[in-house]
């Protein structure tokens, strides 16, 4: 496996582990449909903050990460 093929399935590792917690997150009560959002696409976002403070913004209808703290994903 190459860098770029690493880098990917790191990528997908950390979306699935997003859509996970969020689930968790939704089960437990601490998020309802309420926090979800649409964007300019129709697509189904959320805006997390982690302990660092920083903003998660998670495409949820894509089942990818969107920017964490300002940074857009490339």
């Amino acid at each position: 496996m190459d860098k770029q093929q690493e880098t990917e399935v790191h990528k997908q590792l950390i979306d699935i582990s997003i859509k996970s917690h969020i689930q968790s997150l939704m089960t437990e009560g601490q998020i309802t449909e309420a926090d979800f959002y649409l964007n300019d696409a129709g697509d189904k976002m959320i805006e997390i903050i982690d302990e660092a403070g920083d903003v998660i913004m998670y495409n949820y209808t894509q089942g990818k990460l969107h920017s964490y703290g300002g940074r857009l994903r490339d």
